[in-house]
């Protein structure tokens, strides 16, 4: 009996002993990554063109006036040049900065000034519809701009890629949205975003005439930090002689705006669908359209079409365009009659009926 007890006991004893254990994790965190745009710039110039240069002696030189370093952009200029003659020309190197997480980048720009000044009798001979005051200048169709990816050195070098945007300053207006990277397309190659964390640079060559690509073996000149424009050279020539006097006394005023978004769980993110600041979007009602029938909508007054489309993207259309000069309808479509300068989208239909709102997306005059 006495034995069987001790057994009895030692057995409750045991089970009421759980094996168990315990593990403590402290302090559990979330933080968030950022995209924090911030663009520096470094500019090159002809002293003469840069405002207020003390004794210009023609010498291309390093621009304080339009350089700065790593900011949120308020009120600085990546173009600001005055006294401006045929084969005239400036670098710059701009580095953006999109914080700690890859991200998808746009740009775009707009021209908000374009005007004649005055009209010189040389000016008058070479552009006949020189108006003072009022009249559309020339110089926006004169200076010439090439963009590139650069290593940052502001030196255009064999190996680097062939810039991926270059015109006038008209035809980059006209541009639209900019894609610098988006799941559609990236200057970097295939569909990569711009990387976080480090540092990327855009060269911008600019020549008031002609520009020819004339790219710096890499290994020439020095190979430190202090390696420039100035001791290597730009990797471009500006020509001049095709240049007359149409754009004299002329001038232009412009905005360039760049945008990014994550592009981390964003895969479909296209700049198609980003408007920069100046732009608005104006959308008609719902349009009942017939077989092959045609609707629009127009942009407000003081404003130009600048993009447009329609919704649902699952209607099917002929045609989708700008309703502006230079389009072969313009100004008279079988729906609507646009009275220059006014302009729009405009939608042609498919041999179905459906239901389509049409839009337009505007920017300032």
């Amino acid at each position: 009996m006495f034995t069987i007890g001790v057994v009895a006991i030692v057995a409750i004893a045991v089970s009421n002993a759980f094996f168990s254990d315990s593990e403590t994790s402290l302090g559990n965190t979330f933080v968030a990554g950022d995209i924090d745009l911030q663009i520096d710039n470094e500019s090159y110039a002809i002293d003469w063109n840069i405002p207020g240069y003390p004794q210009p002696t023609g010498a291309f030189v390093a621009s304080t006036h339009t350089s700065w370093e790593l900011r949120d952009l308020t009120v600085e200029k990546f173009f600001d040049f005055v006294d401006l003659k045929p084969g005239d020309y400036g670098e710059d190197t701009i580095s953006v900065h999109v914080g700690s997480n890859d991200a998808w980048m746009c740009a775009a720009a707009q021209i908000t000034e374009d005007q004649d000044n005055s009209c010189t009798d040389p000016e008058n001979a070479d552009d006949p519809t020189c108006q003072d005051p009022g009249g559309d200048g020339e110089l926006d169709e004169e200076v010439n701009f090439a963009f590139w990816v650069d290593d940052g050195d502001n030196v255009f070098e064999i190996g680097e890629p062939t810039p991926f945007l270059s015109g006038p300053i008209s035809g980059i207006d006209e541009q639209g949205q900019i894609t610098l990277a988006d799941s559609q397309s990236s200057i970097l190659g295939a569909t990569n975003p711009i990387p976080g964390g480090t540092t990327f640079y855009i060269g911008k060559y600019w020549c008031f005439g002609d520009v020819n690509q004339t790219p710096v073996d890499p290994a020439s000149g020095p190979q430190d930090e202090t390696r420039s424009p100035l001791n290597a050279g730009t990797g471009f020539s500006c020509s001049g002689a095709s240049v007359d006097n149409a754009a004299q006394t002329d001038s232009v005023v412009g905005d360039l705006e760049f945008y990014a978004e994550q592009s981390r769980n964003n895969p479909d993110f296209s700049c198609d669908t980003w408007l920069p600041e100046w732009v608005v979007r104006v959308e008609s009602p719902e349009l009942a359209f017939g077989p092959n029938g045609w609707g629009g909508w127009s942009c407000p007054v003081d404003t130009h079409v600048v993009g447009g489309g329609y919704e649902p993207g699952t209607a099917t259309v002929q045609f989708s365009g700008p309703a502006k000069a230079g389009e072969p309808l313009y100004p008279v479509y079988p729906h609507y009659t646009y009275i220059p300068p006014e302009t729009g989208w405009v939608v042609q239909n498919d041999n179905d009926g459906e239901s389509i709102t049409v839009f337009a997306l505007c920017a300032p005059n």
